[in-house]
């Protein structure tokens, strides 16, 4: 009974500030507080949230011209959206979204990734062609570490956000919209 009524008391508290560090908060009226999972809580309809349930971080831009940064969406229903930040969750309106801005952030690994592959390829086939395969190899680690880096910085910088925009439509069309959205960014 005591951590039913110190949850509630955490919930009110985290109502009051939506960017607050307290973790295991959540807008609801009653909350629990699940043992053995500090970052995890447990509504009062039931819902398990945890990390693996919400889509990646996000930034929402909302029709009041406020700025929602590095939320992640957790569910949607008929009219609102349901987001989370640091375990702290909040309802917005579905309908007061106007754009909806995800950051990838994996261009340079990916960059980095195919500028050793290739280099690493091309000196180890060189190098077998030649007769030794580890010589060849040993050169393609030593070339390809620069070119990992160059690789990795054109990647990274031809990197674009996915950027989805709702100023024209209905509320019923942006929750199909962000419904799409969210099984995408999962």
């Amino acid at each position: 009974m005591n951590k039913i009524i110190l949850a509630v008391i955490i919930s009110l508290m985290c109502s009051l500030t939506f960017s607050s560090n307290l973790k295991s908060c959540a807008f609801a009226d009653t909350i629990i507080v699940k043992p053995g999972h500090p970052d995890s809580v447990v509504t009062e309809q039931g819902a398990f949230v945890n990390g693996s349930d919400t889509t990646s971080e996000c930034d929402i831009y909302l029709a009041n011209r406020s700025l929602l940064k590095n939320v992640r969406m957790v569910s949607i229903t008929d009219s609102s959206l349901v987001i989370m930040k640091d375990s702290v969750r909040r309802v917005i309106n579905a309908g007061d979204i106007k754009k909806i801005v995800f950051f990838a952030g994996s261009g340079f690994l990916k960059g980095a990734a195919i500028g050793m592959g290739i280099s690493l390829g091309l000196f180890g086939t060189v190098g077998g062609l030649y007769g030794n395969v580890g010589i060849g190899l040993l050169v393609g680690l030593l070339t390809g570490l620069p070119a990992a880096l160059f690789t990795g910085l054109i990647g990274a910088f031809a990197e674009e956000p996915d950027v989805y925009y709702f100023t024209k439509m209905n509320t019923a069309n942006k929750i199909k919209r962000i419904r799409y959205i969210m099984d995408k960014h999962k």
